[in-house]
């Protein structure tokens, strides 16, 4: 546990977007089982639009299960290092029942026995929709990679994966096609940058965002195994040539000058509204990015993604990562059963349809489609293997968050060479794992 709550409090630095946890709903738990308090904490800032639509999923539990106090907590970005807080005062009336976050960044908890496995819940029927398990509604392939030893332990909010968000109007204006190979890839970006536009914007003090480029191309180059063999130090970041090959083209794009000006010093989300503006060409992000930018997108933009494209001598030349934002139910949570029931409704096509308005995309077998998003079906059925988010490697906490993360942002910003990166991750990885 000790290591546990040490990456809490590293993963505060890693997720801090805003701060913030604001309360709603009574303090005080019932007297008897049946209306005990359910306690909600999201991962949401008040405001946002996914944390609005939470409250709604609420409203709808309470018009259905009205002897329910619930309490709906909107903690912002660092929630995992209050709930490390939270562990010491488990008997609390108001330990959450539900906690939520990236499932990558659950994963630790999860394997450290926070969370129970919903299995047998799962297998049950989804209540007031038809007659399918709840389980058979959810997309399977994103329920299998999210499992954590085999078992599921989380509620999905959305189908996540990565790539390069654009617009295609600019893609027209300059006629544009979407790169398939790394080569295509290179001809957008000097075609961008001769037509006077930024080619890739990036948020250069962004260490989450940062480090995602490496993991993508070495997980191409080398497959996950031995991407997860040398994050724990059981082989040499120099066993294979094709580590150091992946920071080679991470290294590619500042030296060509194809991030905006400035961009080692930009600071999220500054780079995510030169994309909206039409002053940069490409975003490499997550597909939380239709919902987050919504309020900053402007109409004639027609925002649309694509897939990292094909790297050449690639082990897995199409691995994608696929990941949900979710919630999990804690193991000393006092309303367990109810908290089942909110997540049926934060999972029904009802409230998917609505999370699709707000340009979320859906968890469910043919659900609705986010038109910004169209392309992710065939991102994620064209792959030629997949993983979570960041290849996995948040599991390794501190590692990840003490290793990974500042000497990715050193080498994507060009302040350190490919080779002095590889040296440096060899080296510091050793030294970690020697501890």
């Amino acid at each position: 546990m000790k290591k546990t709550i040490t990456f809490l409090l590293v993963l505060a630095i890693m997720l801090v977007l805003f701060a913030g946890c604001n309360r709603g709903g009574s303090s005080e738990a019932a007297p008897d089982g049946s209306t005990k308090k359910l306690v909600i904490w999201s991962y949401m800032n008040e405001g946002e639009p996914i944390g609005g639509w939470h409250q709604q999923v609420t409203d709808r539990f309470e018009q259905m299960y009205p002897g329910v106090d619930v309490e709906l907590v909107l903690c912002g970005r660092e929630i995992l290092t209050q709930f490390a807080t939270k562990l010491q005062d488990r008997n609390a009336s108001d330990f959450p029942d539900l906690v939520s976050q990236g499932t990558g960044a659950m994963e630790p908890l999860t394997l450290d026995g926070l969370f129970i496995p919903l299995d047998d819940y799962l297998a049950t029927e989804r209540n007031y929709e038809g007659t399918k398990t709840w389980g058979d509604t959810f997309i399977p392939n994103l329920m299998d990679t999210i499992k954590v030893n085999g078992k599921s332990y989380y509620i999905p909010e959305g189908l996540y994966t990565h790539g390069f968000f654009y617009d295609e109007n600019m893609f027209a204006k300059y006629n544009l096609s979407v790169p398939n190979t790394w080569d295509e890839l290179l001809d957008v970006c000097a075609a961008l940058k001769a037509n006077g536009v930024f080619p890739i914007t990036l948020d250069g003090t962004t260490d989450v965002y940062n480090s995602w480029w490496f993991i993508r191309f070495a997980t191409r180059l080398v497959g996950v195994e031995k991407m997860n063999q040398a994050a724990r130090g059981e082989i040499s970041w120099k066993s294979d040539p094709a580590f150091l090959q992946a920071a080679r083209y991470v290294a590619v794009f500042s030296q060509r000058n194809y991030f905006q000006d400035g961009f080692a010093g930009s600071v999220f989300p500054a780079a995510q509204a030169l994309l909206t503006r039409g002053s940069a060409g490409l975003l490499f992000c997550g597909a939380w990015i239709p919902t987050e930018m919504a309020s900053q997108t402007p109409p004639e933009m027609k925002m649309q993604m694509f897939a990292l494209p094909e790297i050449p001598n690639s082990v897995s030349p199409r691995h994608e990562e696929v990941w949900s934002n979710c919630f999990a139910v804690t193991v000393d949570g006092k309303n367990k059963q109810n908290a089942i029931n909110w997540l049926k409704i934060y999972s029904s096509e009802d409230f998917q349809q609505r999370k699709i308005e707000i340009k979320n995309p859906s968890v469910l077998v043919d659900g609705p489609v986010v038109p910004e998003l169209r392309e992710i079906a065939n991102i994620v059925g064209n792959a030629t293997s997949t993983s979570g988010s960041y290849g996995g490697f948040q599991v390794y906490g501190a590692w990840f968050t003490g290793v990974m993360y500042p000497i990715s942002t050193q080498l994507i910003t060009g302040s350190i060479s490919p080779e002095q990166f590889i040296d440096r991750l060899d080296a510091d990885t050793a030294s970690y794992w020697a501890k």
